[in-house]
């Protein structure tokens, strides 16, 4: 006669399967891990350096361009009185 397992057993199966699998699957990633051609300190430094001097680009240009407009809107209010 078949047995038949609860919902407790089927549960208990299922993570005996994970735990066994587990230490292949930390090995599978530790393979992919070495195949990255992971960059060189200088490239970090160099790519960083050119994102923070874009950003503080982009800023200044925002900043620029609000305060501008902010301007002219003042000179179009005072020309109308408001």
């Amino acid at each position: 006669m078949a047995s038949v397992k609860s919902v407790g057993d089927q549960k208990q199966n299922k993570s005996k399967q994970w735990a066994d699998r587990r230490p292949d699957m930390i090995e599978g990633i530790k393979s992919e891990l070495n195949k990255i051609d992971w960059p060189t300190r200088e490239v970090v430094i160099k790519a960083s350096v050119m994102i923070v001097v874009i950003m503080v680009l982009i800023t200044l240009f925002v900043v620029l361009s609000d305060t501008g407009i902010n301007s002219i809107f003042d000179l179009i209010r005072l020309q109308l009185g408001r």
